[in-house]
């Protein structure tokens, strides 16, 4: 359901390219941990697997589409239905409950009736999160956020996930407890997930691991732990 046939991207201001013809399939429900030091690429990589960037050249697409053939208002609507983002700081509104949060994504898609409620709790329901649903951000922990976060990506019910270093501002315990959601994620919802991570412990609850160094894939390699237990 991913496709990146070789892709190249380059910034003006960068002396070397950021990616630099970096070729990767996915197929539907597979969880990759796309791995490496900082600067390697693993970022740029998603930005323009969840269309959020265009490649210098090459090209990415998904469930068969490549993002490059749509307009501006038609890309807008397409990430929200297709693809889930969950960052490493979150990303929550301040001044909305939790609820709230987990709501936008469907109202900025259209959704002004109850389902729209329905759906948003749900998703606070999967994630553990079902009573905390009329807080706010700040009175939550590091851990409670990302899980809020989680939730906000799944309620368009999107075909791909991608998380970037989703643990990375979380202490080990709260880190592994959101690796073991979103393996969970994947598993039961069949939904396919990339994860960038320089970490070795969130990178164990990936079937594959894609390992990237100045902008290009040196290494993909099988996790035999995980696809022993699928």
């Amino acid at each position: 359901m991913l496709e990146v046939d070789d892709v190249y991207k380059s910034y003006a201001a960068a002396d070397a390219p950021a990616l630099r013809g970096v070729s990767l399939r996915a197929e539907k429900g597979d969880f990759l941990a796309i791995m490496g030091p900082s600067g390697c690429g693993k970022s740029t990589l998603l930005h323009l697997v969840g269309a959020m960037d265009q490649p210098s050249k090459g090209r990415v697409l998904v469930d068969g589409r490549s993002v490059a053939d749509l307009g501006d208002d038609e890309l807008a609507r397409w990430r929200r239905q297709k693809i889930g983002f969950v960052f490493q700081f979150f990303n929550l509104l301040p001044t909305l409950t939790v609820l709230e949060n987990v709501e936008l994504p469907r109202l900025l898609d259209g959704d002004n009736g109850g389902t729209c409620r329905e759906r948003a709790q749900a998703m606070l329901d999967l994630v553990g999160m079902g009573t905390k649903s009329r807080r706010f951000p700040a009175e939550l922990s590091g851990g409670e956020m990302q899980r809020v976060a989680i939730a906000r990506a799944l309620v368009n019910e999107p075909s791909l996930l991608l998380a970037d270093e989703p643990t990375g501002s979380l202490d080990t315990e709260n880190g592994e407890s959101v690796m073991r959601l979103l393996a969970g994620v994947n598993r039961d919802l069949g939904v396919t997930l990339l994860l960038a991570t320089h970490s070795s412990e969130a990178a164990r609850h990936a079937r594959r691991h894609v390992h990237m160094r100045d902008g290009a894939i040196e290494a993909l390699t099988e996790n035999p732990d995980v696809a022993a237990s699928v």
